[in-house]
């Protein structure tokens, strides 16, 4: 057994190394596991206490002002342990695999440079319900963006 520590204890930096080196959405789904499933579930459908479904869901909070910025600052994002390039791309990960119906046509992903100044603004809970009411004021609306999409305007068709 003594033999065996020395050789499991060189195959660490590897397996950093590894994840280092992991492809931008391989990255950003492994953080997403490590990060935010645990609340959010695995297909982002989990509604425990406090928390929205994000399935179907999380895109619209782009349809609102201050939306976006909401995504990055709620606790468990802007408090994640990962650098502001990683929290980007898990965020448009999310959004790409949780709910492309709903994502704007001229979205633009996030980037480090704006998750980092995202990050330092912190969140109130006046600002959370106000955006949570914008939110909902939208989905009552008949023509509101935060219904699903009748036209695919990426691609230009119904």
């Amino acid at each position: 057994m003594k033999r065996l520590w020395p050789a499991l204890i060189a195959l660490v930096p590897l397996t950093v190394h590894g994840l280092e080196e992991a492809s931008p959405p391989v990255q950003a789904r492994q953080d997403w596991i490590l990060h935010c499933q645990g609340c959010h579930g695995v297909q982002g459908d989990l509604r425990a206490p406090g928390m929205p479904a994000i399935q179907g869901q999380v895109a619209r909070y782009l349809s609102v002002e201050g939306g976006r910025a909401y995504l990055v600052r709620v606790p468990g994002a802007a408090n994640a342990p990962l650098s502001d390039a990683r929290l980007a791309a898990t965020l448009n990960w999310m959004l790409e695999t949780f709910d492309t119906e709903h994502l704007p046509a001229d979205f633009e992903a996030f980037t480090g440079d704006e998750v980092a100044v995202l990050r330092g603004q912190g969140l109130t809970a006046g600002a959370r319900r106000s955006l949570l009411e914008r939110l909902r004021q939208r989905a009552d609306s008949p023509s509101g963006p935060v219904s699903p999409r009748t036209t695919d305007h990426r691609q230009g068709r119904p």
